[in-house]
């Protein structure tokens, strides 16, 4: 049987995938029974903090998804370059395959990666099923201090390279606003979670308000 060519729209080098309708069957019996939760947002603005603890609390599993990036992206942060188009297209490919692999291990999965661009965010909700966005924001101070003092991963330079690239989610959104305290955080994902049934169950929100009382 010939494969299934798939055409992606709205990216500035086209990219094609071939699936089997064999695979295209697997993929929707194994995905339907799990989903993604996207933490994005800004460099330092506290996505990985925030994954962590819902995969402390909750027990889901996290991906941090910059540990994937190309060689070719690693080379600009090096050089303090921002990266282009053609380079963001290539990463979001290979972490759109790699979440769903996860998919079929993990029933809930937080993942966390800045997507500075809107196209890249439709494109992994296109290509992702079950997949849900939360913006991680912070307050400019509380971003150049965090980058300041990080060790390893993206410097505070490379940080200010890409920080005009971000475009800020629409209108409508869901964002959580970290300023450092766990415990703030754990409030608002208990707000996001009861706007978020078919992703935080009854279970998740009793153990996160359980978090508070301890």
């Amino acid at each position: 049987m010939a494969p299934l060519r798939e055409k992606q729209i709205g990216f500035t080098s086209t990219f094609h995938f071939e699936l089997t309708y064999a695979r295209i069957i697997e993929n929707r019996l194994v995905f339907m029974s799990s989903f993604v939760l996207l933490l994005f947002g800004k460099s330092g603005a506290g996505k990985s903090f925030a994954g962590d603890i819902l995969a402390e609390l909750l027990g889901w599993h996290v991906y941090h998804a910059d540990a994937d990036i190309t060689d070719e992206m690693r080379a600009a942060l090096s050089e303090h370059r921002p990266f282009t188009n053609e380079m963001r297209d290539h990463y979001f490919q290979i972490m759109v395959d790699k979440v769903l692999d996860l998919k079929r291990n993990h029933q809930c999965i937080v993942v966390t990666q800045a997507v500075y661009k809107k196209q890249h965010r439709d494109y992994l909700l296109s290509n992702i099923p079950d997949l849900e966005l939360v913006c991680v924001q912070s307050t400019e101070g509380l971003i150049s201090e965090r980058l300041s003092k990080r060790e390893g991963g993206i410097s505070s330079a490379s940080a200010r390279a890409l920080s005009n690239d971000f475009e800020a989610p629409e209108e409508g959104a869901k964002v959580i606003k970290n300023n450092g305290s766990k415990f703030d955080l754990i409030r608002q994902f208990i707000n996001i979670a009861q706007k978020m049934p078919n992703t935080f169950s009854q279970q998740d929100i009793a153990k996160l308000r359980l978090c508070l009382r301890g």
